[in-house]
């Protein structure tokens, strides 16, 4: 059972597909937890003034990019999975775009929106 409390349904209240433009995606690398974590903005037009979506993940594995080609980067759906019940302590979501330009497991993720 979801509770309001997790994060998926947190993520899915932002309605995230209102932020299609990817305007700027962050991998950084801890060298003494040897977790990778990722940050993504999106925003709802060109500019920040329309809205931002902040999405932080954590303990990021298996990161596959496959970045397109045209210049304003536009994304389809963002969709979060819960694989709990997989048992693997350190992998609880695994993310993907819908159109394949990204997708990787992670351990926790936040989601929020200006």
């Amino acid at each position: 059972m979801i509770s309001d409390n997790d994060p998926i349904t947190a993520f899915e209240k932002l309605v995230p597909v209102r932020f299609p433009v990817l305007q700027r995606i962050d991998l950084t690398q801890s060298l003494i937890g040897r977790s990778a974590e990722i940050t993504i903005r999106l925003v709802l037009g060109q500019e920040d003034d329309d809205g931002i979506l902040h999405l932080a993940f954590e303990g990021v594995r298996g990161l596959k990019i496959d970045w397109p080609s045209w210049s304003v980067i536009k994304l389809d759906v963002i969709q979060i999975s819960d694989l709990t019940h997989r048992g693997m302590e350190d992998l609880r979501y695994r993310v993907s775009e819908g159109a394949g330009m990204f997708a990787f497991s992670c351990r926790a993720f936040t989601a929020k929106s200006d």
